[in-house]
């Protein structure tokens, strides 16, 4: 049920990481 949310808040992180690093 959440599924679809967490893999959309990693996608984010995964995008700020990318900016922050």
């Amino acid at each position: 049920m959440g599924q679809g949310q967490f893999g959309r808040d990693l996608k984010k992180c995964m995008e700020l990481k990318r900016v922050y690093l």
